[in-house]
């Protein structure tokens, strides 16, 4: 008899292709996730504002100032909700503040990069995603060199381009999972 579980672990499209390999049972699987949502986190920014001013989560006025000064919204991604990260100014910057806010995030919780699954996502520049991927790899190396420190890649799903734009690029953290 197959089973199924229906797990609300309030996945994006980076953090849930963190869920395909645990090496584990269905029901170990199933609690492990309903323990470790809540370390389910994204660090991202998009090319410009145009599709969250579409999108009605930013006004008109003020994306198209922001467009213009090349501001970057910084977009974090927990709990199931979209929260401000901050503002960085240019591309690189937001690069930059997207890895500050992931290596934040590790030093508040804890551990080492092994201890979590961490994915760089880009949506339509893969050669930007490649970028971050390996900034991201060398600022994890320099900070934790015990640590073998991988770093998935992988481009964004359509769902989340909808609403970000084809140039969000960001990265995905999730605790991995370890047999108890």
């Amino acid at each position: 008899m197959e089973r199924v579980y229906n797990v609300d672990w309030i996945k994006d499209s980076i953090t849930g292709n963190l869920e395909r390999s645990f090496g584990c049972t269905l029901d170990e699987a199933v609690t492990w996730l309903e323990a470790e949502k809540s370390t389910n986190n994204i660090f991202f920014t998009v090319g410009n504002l145009d599709y969250l001013i579409k999108g009605g989560r930013i006004g008109k006025v003020s994306g198209r100032a922001a467009n213009f000064l090349g501001i970057k919204p910084m977009i974090l991604f927990k709990d199931g909700e979209i929260f401000s990260g901050g503002v960085a100014r240019g591309r690189q910057k937001s690069f930059e503040k997207a890895l500050e806010q992931l290596m934040n995030y590790l030093d508040a919780n804890g551990g080492t990069p092994d201890d979590y699954r961490i994915i760089v996502g880009y949506g339509y520049d893969e050669e930007e995603g490649k970028r971050l991927w390996m900034q991201t790899r060398a600022a994890l190396r320099a900070k934790y060199p015990a640590a073998q420190c991988e770093v998935g890649l992988l481009q964004i799903g359509c769902t989340i381009a909808v609403h970000t734009g084809p140039y969000a690029l960001g990265m995905g953290i999730m605790r991995r999972w370890k047999k108890q």
